[in-house]
C-alpha cells in the first residue's frame, strides 16, 4: 500500500520535481483554466468598471434617485404647508402642483426615478392651497361678520375726502371693538 504523498504537487515516484498533473488543483480559482494559477494565489482584482468594482454579487450600485423637480415640488409643497396662514402660501402651493406634475410624467416617461417626491410635493401643494383658501375665507367672513362691507361703502362714498375716510375708519374701528367686547365677556 502506497502513502498518499506529503503535500500535493510532491510525489515520491517522481523525485525530479516534476510530478505528474493532478486533474484537481487546490487553491485554483473557480472558472479559471488549469495551470493560470500557481498553487495558493490569489485571483487578480477585476477591472474597476464606471460603478465600481463589478462582477460581485448583486451587480452595480443602483443609480441615485435623479428628479430634481420632483425634489423641488416637495421643497415648495412644505413651504406652502408652512406658510398657508398668509397668502404667500397659495403661490408656493401653486408652484408646488405644477412641479409635480412635471416630475410625475418625468418619472412616467423613465426620465427621472423618484415619483413618490414628486406626488408628496403635489400633495403638499394641494393642502397648501386649501390652507390658504380656509384662512382667506375665514378672515372674509370674520371681516364682514364685524361690518367690513359697511367700510368700504363709505370709503367708497367719501370721494377721497380725508376727514370722511378718518370718520369711517373711526365708526369701523368701534364696531370692531363692540364685537370684541360682545363675543369676549
Amino acid at each position: 500500500m502506497s502513502s498518499p504523498p506529503p503535500y500535493p504537487g510532491h510525489d515520491p515516484q517522481h523525485p525530479q520535481g516534476h510530478p505528474e498533473q493532478p486533474t484537481q488543483q487546490y487553491g485554483q480559482p473557480y472558472g479559471a483554466p488549469y495551470g493560470q494559477q500557481p498553487y495558493g494565489g490569489f485571483p487578480e482584482r477585476p477591472a474597476p468598471t464606471a460603478g465600481g468594482y463589478g462582477g460581485g454579487y448583486g451587480g452595480p450600485p443602483a443609480p441615485a434617485p435623479r428628479n430634481g423637480i420632483g425634489i423641488a415640488a416637495l421643497v415648495f409643497g412644505v413651504l406652502a404647508l408652512l406658510t398657508g396662514i398668509f397668502l404667500i402660501g397659495g403661490v408656493f402651493g401653486l408652484v408646488a402642483i405644477a412641479l409635480g406634475i412635471i416630475g410625475i410624467t418625468r418619472a412616467a416617461r423613465g426620465v427621472a426615478t423618484n415619483k413618490g417626491v414628486a406626488i408628496s410635493g403635489l400633495v403638499l401643494g394641494v393642502l397648501g392651497i386649501v390652507l390658504t383658501a380656509l384662512v382667506v375665507v375665514f378672515f372674509t367672513s370674520v371681516f364682514t361678520a364685524v361690518g367690513g362691507g359697511e367700510f368700504i361703502d363709505c370709503v367708497q362714498r367719501s370721494g377721497g375726502d380725508q376727514a370722511a375716510m378718518t370718520q369711517c375708519q373711526t365708526a369701523f374701528e368701534d364696531r370692531v371693538q363692540q364685537e370684541g367686547e360682545r363675543l369676549g365677556g
